[in-house]
């Protein structure tokens, strides 16, 4: 999971985690400034581990982004 970046929140017995990447090159790809952009999300239960399946997700869709000139972000 190198290069992405966890915040996490605890509401009862869930975790809930987003995944996120910073671009510090982004303005080499079309955007004005450096960018943190958000990759997906994920929740579990306290003590449980996030299913795998998440975080080869996660994987994918940082590889999409950084492989991506110009970068894709939404408005």
């Amino acid at each position: 999971m190198r290069g992405i970046y966890e915040a996490r929140d605890r509401h009862g017995n869930m975790l809930y985690r987003l995944f996120c990447v910073l671009d510090r090159k982004a303005t080499e790809h079309g955007l004005d400034a450096p960018a943190l952009v958000m990759l997906s999300g994920g929740e579990k239960p306290v003590r449980e581990e996030m299913d795998a399946r998440t975080y080869a997700e996660v994987r994918r869709q940082r590889d999409e982004y950084i492989n991506s000139s110009p970068r894709q972000i939404l408005p």
